[in-house]
């Protein structure tokens, strides 16, 4: 059997959608809706203000987004997603109850839920980056009179306005909503009546400024009314750059409250894109805001006390120390926890071993340590307190050695004491032009006091800024110079060459021109334009000549012998097979017919020898091998699918194939 949410066993009862044990669902009203505001500024925007008391709550991204959903205590601090930091999935506490915050991809969107109900009212924002998708929120509120009455009363003030619905969407009973509290500081936005158009779900509202807020308002355009004024005076370009807010530094600590100091940088004013410091030196910046982070407890983790005192006042002994198991809640909060919270292991060192003086020793000088400089800056006196101590502890000074006395006090330097003034270094030796006028540069830096705390160029007053720069003249003629350009290749690819570049007078004209008056250049040596070279040869084939074909006619072979050299030409290995030159070729091609042929043309032969020479026998299309003739290596094929059974060395050593196939 169960046991109930009474505390009795079998008695069924459950906790209804409003929290009651037992509940029918009535005593609380569903709240629902989505905020579908699609663009909103870049950065905190706020959305609503779930009211104290709501329960069973749930607001997540209808589809997945980039944007990340924010809660803050009313007009507070952040305890989620706040100070442009996002956090880790996970349990947060606040409101008198725990939010689940769950966001399993960057790019997936949030979902917050809490079980309640809230001890007190929360606001939601929504740092927006990209297009909204859509919210949508859910949650209870319990029905009582008063607050019947009060949302009646709310529905009816609202009657004569553009809209007869609440004006706060999240709070139906809270009709002002987060709208009409002082926004609290921090770059965050309102959502949720944007340039005074109404949203495309909610209607806006409108309230009435107090009269600290008027008069708010009253200063605020009158400052921006001086400082336009102020503009105008300046130079021109000075207009065209401002200081801008880019969001915070990195939390100082990961747990237990850290803090984030605003970033300023100096932008363009149209485009928004950085622009160097220089350009915004002149314009007001804005004060630096430091915000707290990271909020969330620590784990609980073995914190060491202080040592004890030695366990003996001569020689040497042992300090030892206890252990806490602690959480941390923020720099100088510790909670001591039980034992059992402190799952690991401690690897803190509990003792230690001490050394005092010998106990046979005689007494000796102790210096403690110096104390602050007597001044602020410049120069001043510490002092440190000299003691002559013994085994026992300290004894009277006349027991030691006055001469090895230490001396307890010094002079100490605490820095120049000239604010905001401007120092500056050495100018530079050389000049920025080799001949004529040139220029010479500096740095100059504006201490704002002797440790340079806080210092800005504004710090120091501009009008008496040291030059940077100074004009300086060069005792070396302007006269023109020879100009090499770089060596070309060596002209031999193996062995003794010769590598060429390229050499011009140039002269200075503004800029250094090349001119045909070599003339100009004739006070400086001419360089060479030419000089010798050697390329390593390396390993190569060398040939010999081609021999006598084997035949006069019918294709014949030539043959040639092929070594590989080194540099030495001496035998070596190291040459490519893919490049080795071609040991043998086919001469004599031409067939004996023709050359017979043509050597009867100039000779005309008797007619008795026409007569006596037998007729030629008819030609036979089917050539048979004879009892001699046969294949003497194994690739007979490939000799005769590379046409080389015209050949008579390939035709005597494939005799078979090349007859038959023929």
């Amino acid at each position: 059997m169960a046991v109930g949410c009474d505390g009795v066993l079998g008695s069924g009862l459950q906790f209804d959608s409003c929290g009651k044990c037992g509940g029918d669902n009535s005593s609380c009203r569903v709240i629902s809706g989505i905020f579908s505001r699609v663009t909103m500024p870049y950065g905190y925007n706020a959305i609503a203000t779930l009211p104290a008391g709501a329960a069973n709550i749930t607001i997540h991204h209808i589809n997945p987004s980039a944007n990340f959903l924010a809660l803050r205590q009313q007009g507070g601090e952040f305890f989620l997603n706040g100070n442009w930091a996002a956090n880790v999935s996970g349990y947060y506490q606040s409101a008198g109850t725990t939010f689940i915050y769950q966001r399993p991809d960057p790019f997936q969107g949030d979902k917050v839920m809490a079980v309640g109900p809230l001890h007190y009212p929360v606001d939601v924002l929504l740092f927006y980056q990209s297009t909204n998708p859509g919210i949508k929120y859910e949650y209870r509120l319990p029905m009582t009179p008063s607050s019947s009455q009060r949302l009646m009363s709310a529905m009816t003030s609202a009657a004569p306005q553009h809209s007869t619905r609440p004006a706060n969407p999240l709070n139906p009973l809270v009709p002002g909503g987060p709208a009409s509290r002082n926004t609290p500081t921090g770059p965050v936005n309102d959502a949720r009546s944007f340039n005074g158009h109404e949203n495309n779900y909610y209607p806006s509202w409108r309230r009435e400024e107090s009269i600290e807020e008027k008069e708010k308002r009253r200063k605020e355009r009158k400052e921006k009314k001086s400082e336009h004024a102020s503009k105008n005076g300046r130079k021109g370009h000075k207009k065209r750059f401002e200081w801008k807010v880019v969001g915070f530094t990195s939390c100082s600590e990961t747990c237990g409250g850290g803090t984030q100091t605003t970033r300023v940088v100096c932008v363009k004013r149209k485009r928004g894109t950085d622009a160097p410091t220089r350009y915004c030196h002149q314009l007001p910046r804005p004060a630096q805001e430091t915000v707290r982070c990271n909020l969330r407890p620590c784990p609980p983790e073995w914190q060491p006390e202080e040592w004890g005192v030695c366990s003996v006042t001569c020689g040497l002994g042992v300090q030892t120390r206890a252990l806490t198991c602690k959480v941390r809640l923020s720099p100088d909060n510790f909670v001591t926890q039980p034992e059992g919270v402190c799952l690991t292991t401690p690897n803190i060192t509990t003792a230690q071993v001490c050394e005092r003086p010998a106990c046979d020793a005689a007494p000796v000088w102790k210096s403690g340590e110096w104390g602050e400089c007597s001044a602020q800056c410049g120069l001043g006196t510490r002092h440190r307190t000299v003691t002559c101590v013994a085994a026992q502890g300290r004894v009277s000074d006349t027991l030691c050695d006055p001469r090895n006395k230490p001396s307890n006090q010094e002079l100490c330097d605490m820095g120049s004491c000239a604010t905001d003034t401007w120092f500056f270094s050495a100018w530079e030796e050389g000049c920025s032009e080799q001949c004529g006028d040139g220029v010479q540069r500096r740095r100059v830096h504006c201490s704002g006091d002797a440790l340079d705390n806080q210092v800005t160029e504004t710090s120091c007053n501009a009008d008496l800024q040291p030059p940077t720069t100074r004009v300086c003249h060069s005792d070396r003629g302007c006269g023109g110079k020879w100009f090499t350009g770089p060596w070309g290749e060596c002209s031999a690819e193996c062995g003794a060459g010769q590598q060429s570049r390229p050499v011009v007078c140039v002269v200075f004209r503004g800029r250094w021109r090349v001119t045909t008056d070599t003339s100009q250049c004739k006070g400086h040596p001419r360089p060479d334009s030419t000089q010798p070279c050697t390329r390593t040869c390396g390993y190569q084939w060398y040939t010999s000549e081609w021999s006598q074909c084997s035949v006069s006619c019918g294709s014949g072979v030539q043959r040639r012998e092929v070594k590989c050299l080194d540099e030495a030409q001496v035998p070596a290995l190291g040459c490519t097979s893919a490049t080795k030159p071609d040991t043998r070729q086919t001469c004599n091609t031409q067939s004996c017919h023709q050359e017979q042929a043509d050597q009867s043309v100039n000779v005309v032969p008797s007619p008795s020898r026409v007569s006596q020479r037998p007729p030629d026998p008819p030609p036979t299309l089917d050539r048979k091998p004879t009892g001699s003739c046969m294949d003497r290596m194994k690739n007979c094929h490939l000799v005769y699918k590379a046409r080389l059974c015209r050949l008579k060395y390939y035709s005597k050593l494939c005799c078979k194939t090349c007859t038959v196939k023929q």
